[in-house]
């Protein structure tokens, strides 16, 4: 199954592979950190604050894969218990929306 991840601007839905975070820079010394789909400026899945709050959000993604991988391999109650679990926290089977922060 692939694996698709919504923008926080809900405009992009894009096929994902792999997510880079980059440090973006303004002139009045703020800064926030941007998460990239595969290195591609062009697919901004979501900006944050702090580098923190950007690894998080890294890291609630790669536990996203893994519920997907166990849903390929499971039985159809379990299937429906993974399906009810990320509803719960958002997701539809198959796409990770990103938070907005």
């Amino acid at each position: 199954m692939d694996l698709y991840i919504r923008s926080q601007d809900k405009i992009g839905n894009y096929k994902s592979d792999a997510q880079v975070i980059r440090r973006i820079g303004y002139e009045d010394k703020k800064e926030e950190f941007a998460i990239l789909n595969n290195d591609n400026i062009s697919e901004l899945l979501g900006t944050y604050k702090t580098k923190e709050r950007a690894l998080e959000v890294l890291e609630d993604i790669d536990s996203f894969k893994e519920y997907m991988i166990m849903y390929e391999h499971q039985n159809e109650e379990y299937k429906d218990r993974i399906r009810l679990f990320l509803e719960n926290k958002g997701h539809k089977l198959g796409t990770f929306y990103m938070p907005k922060e």
